[in-house]
């Protein structure tokens, strides 16, 4: 427990997973508003890529969005390990009300069909929505999901760049956006250099989300033609070189150019800060 009561957990590697304090906020503004959930998909069906799952807190912030606006859900959801999903169907969290508690019941089935040896399950969510989890490394559940399966939005929510680095990787990245469709978006609390100059040469534009509460600006991202919050710049330049320095590596073979939203230069301006970490 944390010293305000709530609950926290460490993983098997000995990480410790966020509070669930101001988590079911950060879930809706940052994760839901961010990529504009609802405005995504079409035929009243949206699908998400939900990175690193946790408490599902984010999935149930989604749940609850499309059930407000009469859309379907169709949830893949990629996590390492079960500790996070057991304490959420042990205890949903009551701010996030029946969206949270439907959730918790999709993940309690879900990991009950792991253990009888079906894996890959498909799981009712609420009254329309679904829910597959995938357990394991997320770099190889998510190579194993079918070719042709794409996304109408991702969260990329899984531990900070430094406890996680692989999937904060331009590998991993690559592979996040290549399931992306045309009119997908991507969004992230990490704001960290690295980071974001991954997703630039994994092809996508780059922008910036505002703060949420006490936690500093995230990132969203699109495949191309999005209105995306530029980011300052001076740090959009460096992104761009950064990500150029990453395809010149020649471990990634051919990818679309760095693309960074950037807004104009005010007069006098010398640029921002580096952004900062997570």
């Amino acid at each position: 427990m944390t010293e305000d009561g709530s609950a926290t957990l460490v993983d098997p590697e000995g990480r410790t997973c966020h509070s669930l304090a101001g988590a079911w906020s950060q879930a809706r503004e940052r994760y839901v508003a961010g990529v504009g959930l609802t405005d995504r998909g079409s035929g009243g069906v949206v699908r998400l890529l939900d990175v690193g799952t946790g408490f599902g807190l984010n999935v149930a912030a989604a749940l609850e969005a499309c059930d407000a606006a009469r859309l379907t859900l169709e949830v893949v959801a990629l996590e390492a390990a079960r500790a996070p999903l057991e304490f959420a169907v042990r205890a949903p969290e009551p701010a996030a009300g029946e969206a949270h508690r439907a959730v918790a019941a999709a993940l309690a089935e879900a990991l009950a069909l792991q253990e009888q040896g079906a894996p890959d399950a498909v799981v009712g969510l609420g009254e329309r929505s679904s829910l597959r989890l995938l357990l394991g490394d997320a770099r190889a559940t998510l190579s194993a999901l079918d070719p042709a399966w794409r996304c109408d939005a991702v969260f990329l929510d899984p531990f900070a760049p430094a406890d996680d680095p692989v999937l904060w990787e331009l590998a991993f990245l690559r592979l996040v956006a290549e399931r992306m469709d045309p009119g997908a978006r991507l969004a992230t609390y990490c704001a960290a250099v690295a980071p974001r100059a991954a997703l630039v040469a994994a092809g996508l534009q780059v922008g910036r989300l505002g703060r949420v509460g006490h936690k500093s600006e995230g990132t969203v991202a699109a495949r191309g033609g999005a209105d995306l919050e530029p980011l300052p710049p001076r740090l959009a330049r460096r992104l761009e070189r950064r990500a150029a320095a990453l395809l010149a590596s020649g471990e990634f073979g051919d990818s679309p150019g760095p693309r960074v939203a950037e807004q104009p230069d005010a007069p006098g301006s010398v640029g921002s800060p580096p952004a900062q970490g997570v």
